[in-house]
């Protein structure tokens, strides 16, 4: 019996040592961190591969074409892992806005307009819920959660009346 071939083969892991101008010695330290932080990330539900990949869909490729000097910039920094990292983290809002607004002007304004249009033909949706706020009957009190002021002792009031003197 035979297995089907893949459709697509399975992708290596992305890693910041395949982009060019990247030192020996910095290819240590993305050996060094990169595991880790590819871990740790997977333990929030974040792909990192998916943020670094340069296939102009992650944050990141898309914060490259935008400005073409990151990966120079990531590659002179001291941890290109987190370099690379903190670029796709802090293009990821606008690479979610071009996606789903368009990327040109015009189109983003239609898809606004169209948007708050929606909004106003259908106005349970575009009202926030707000949950409601915790009543006495749940486990949730004031006093759980803020402790109760000391009491003032002697030992405070004679304090207080030495320093007065």
């Amino acid at each position: 019996m035979m297995l089907p071939k893949p459709t697509q083969p399975p992708t290596p892991s992305e890693t910041l040592a395949d982009d060019a101008g990247i030192t020996p010695a910095q290819q240590e330290v993305i050996q060094q961190f990169e595991p880790a932080i590819r871990t740790a990330l997977q333990l929030f539900g974040i792909d990192y591969d998916q943020l670094i990949r340069l296939d102009g869909q992650s944050a990141y490729a898309q914060a490259v074409a935008a400005d073409p000097s990151l990966p120079a910039r990531v590659a002179q920094s001291a941890n290109p892992v987190l370099a690379a990292l903190e670029v796709a983290v802090r293009y990821q809002p606008y690479a979610e806005f071009l996606a789903k607004y368009g990327q040109t002007p015009d189109a983003i304004k239609a898809a606004l307009w169209e948007e708050f249009k929606q909004g106003q033909a259908n106005p349970a949706t575009a009202t926030p819920t707000v949950p409601a706020a915790p009543t006495s009957n749940t486990a949730f009190s004031r006093s759980s959660v803020i402790p109760p002021l000391p009491e003032r002792t002697n030992k405070t009031n004679d304090l207080s009346a030495f320093i007065k003197r």
